[in-house]
């Protein structure tokens, strides 16, 4: 088992199963998108944990002006859906999700070895990336998710259309058939229906 294996902290249960379901999912990626995990020194682990201390609003807003600034002829958005699977930047942002709850040293003895596995994920902050890198992945994976989100629910929609009809016009039948992700909800799927509607 990952915990025993890694010598992780004992968590309660929901949060043990939240870490698991993370480390599982980074270490799947890892060998499918076959990405080198290199030799991290501790002093290297240490200031990758420190890069959660004081994440504020401000910040976030300076990441987001980032999507527009311009590397190698293309904005920051599009150098990172160049360089990013949308699959790399969920497990980054939901890893991010629940370091952003805890304190760097919470970081540490929550992953411990695991945390370099993080680090190859998230990859070398590139010199324009003013704000710390994992917030960056962070908000381009909303934004970007956003846009895939979209084409994920009118894709759908055009191939299920009666079944949209019937749940949200006539209170029938659920939308059983959508492919379902923990970041799309049923608002997500009404608002593109009545766009399609109109």
């Amino acid at each position: 088992m990952v915990i025993e294996r890694f010598g992780l902290c004992k968590l309660d249960k929901e949060d043990e199963q939240l870490r698991f379901d993370i480390i599982m999912k980074a270490l799947d990626l890892i060998e499918l998108e076959k990405i080198d995990v290199p030799v991290f020194s501790d002093d290297q682990v240490v200031d990758f944990a420190l890069e959660w201390s004081n994440v504020n609003s401000d910040l976030s807003r300076s990441a987001r002006r980032l999507f527009s600034y311009k590397v190698e002829g293309i904005t920051g958005l599009k150098w990172v859906q160049k360089n990013y699977s949308i699959s790399r930047l969920r497990v980054m942002y939901d890893f991010s999700e629940y370091c952003d709850w805890i304190m760097p040293d919470e970081i540490i003895q929550h992953f411990k070895d695991v945390l370099k596995v993080f680090m190859a994920l998230e990859g070398v902050r590139p010199s324009w990336c003013s704000v710390p890198f994992h917030l960056f992945l962070q908000v381009a994976y909303t934004k970007i998710f956003s846009e895939h989100r979209t084409k994920i629910i009118i894709a759908w929609l055009s191939d299920n259309w009666e079944e949209a009809t019937d749940f949200f016009e006539n209170n029938r039948g659920t939308l059983a058939s959508f492919p379902w992700d923990s970041h799309i909800e049923v608002s997500h799927i009404f608002t593109q229906y009545k766009r399609f509607r109109e």
